[in-house]
């Protein structure tokens, strides 16, 4: 199997072929990091097509010493901002995976009443997500659910690792306000960690 590297350099070369096999090894991760933002499957669709296209015209720019995935998660994210800063829209994040939805529950199912609360959990978690400025929702993604390393995360956005680190505790503060307000008593489940 050709590294990302050698793909890269082939569809330089005029190998053009070979950028379907690109999107098809990224494509779901970008649709994961896309979708969260926008909680809208069809916005989602349009907005990982332009990235693709963006990647596609920024090829040749790409320096082969740089980590294509970090590459492509920096353009991924800043589609994202861009989409984010144009709509100006309130309730457009999905913090969980799935939808919430009874339908979601996985083979060891819990009692009705267990996914009726689990349910309720997610929805005021989503809530207050929803509330978070974007520079601070853009790293919950990316490191809860991207499963982005500091590092990773801080190379991206072009912050240093110590930025990261701060709008991380600053969101989960926030956050913990904000349950606190909705009677939760301010428990922070880490999410997708449960």
């Amino acid at each position: 199997m050709l590294s990302d590297q050698e793909m890269i350099q082939k569809i330089i070369a005029g190998e053009t072929h070979m950028f379907s096999i690109f999107v098809d090894r990224y494509k779901d991760k970008v649709f994961n990091l896309v979708y969260r933002f926008t909680g809208d499957y069809s916005e989602t669709e349009d907005i990982c097509q332009e990235i693709f296209i963006t990647v596609y015209k920024k090829l040749p720019s790409f320096k082969a010493d740089a980590r294509v995935s970090t590459w492509l998660y920096k353009i991924a994210s800043n589609k994202c901002i861009d989409w984010y800063r144009s709509k100006k829209r309130k309730n457009f994040f999905t913090f969980f995976g799935g939808t919430g939805q009874i339908d979601d529950v996985k083979a060891d199912t819990p009692a009705p009443q267990e996914i009726y609360i689990l349910n309720e959990e997610q929805k005021t978690l989503q809530n207050a997500v929803n509330k978070l400025d974007e520079k601070y929702r853009i790293v919950v993604v990316m490191f809860y659910y991207q499963h982005l390393s500091y590092r990773d995360i801080a190379e991206i956005l072009e912050l240093s690792v110590r930025t990261v680190e701060t709008r991380l505790y600053r969101a989960k503060k926030i956050l913990k306000s904000y349950l606190v307000l909705d009677g939760y008593g301010g428990e922070w489940h880490e999410a997708g960690q449960h």
